[in-house]
């Protein structure tokens, strides 16, 4: 009997990390100013690190909520895309995994809440893509839309 009980801790204890790397969140903002950027010339890539897809930048002055919609035109291997802001935190949900197979469009919504450093709402939100598996991944077009409330600390 007591080899049981401790079989319990054991499964008990093991299924608690699961839990822990599990999250949820909400936020909101007054969303009053909307850029682009898209991009038509091919890129790609075997890279197994995030890399920079060319053109899917957008600068935006914000001191709160950030959402980017992200559509990308894409054929080869499996690849996983996210949204970062400022070269450092990766936007909600995380990466996002599609497999194109031949060439398929995706989107997917990202969003954030971001706030000033040293005085200065700019912040910069870039697309990056890489290979899950180290075979090629084309993206052949792409859009990044970011929608956001305006700040007013130090932005140009």
């Amino acid at each position: 009997m007591r080899r049981w009980g401790v079989v319990i801790v054991m499964l008990a204890a093991a299924a608690v990390p699961i839990g822990v790397l599990a999250a949820t969140g909400t936020g909101s903002a007054q969303v009053n100013r909307q850029r682009f950027a898209y991009t038509t010339d091919g890129f790609t890539t075997t890279s197994t690190t995030f890399v920079d897809v060319p053109g899917l930048v957008v600068n935006v002055c914000s001191d709160n909520l950030v959402a980017a919609n992200v559509g990308l035109g894409l054929g080869g291997a499996q690849v996983s895309v996210r949204a970062v802001a400022d070269d450092g935190p990766v936007m909600f949900p995380g990466p996002v995994i599609f497999a194109p197979g031949s060439t398929t469009g995706f989107s997917f919504p990202f969003a954030r809440a971001l706030s000033a450093f040293e005085d200065d709402d700019s912040h910069q939100i870039k697309v990056q893509v890489r290979s899950t598996t180290g075979a090629s991944v084309n993206v052949n077009r792409g859009t990044l839309i970011v929608q956001y409330q305006q700040g007013d600390q130090g932005c140009p």
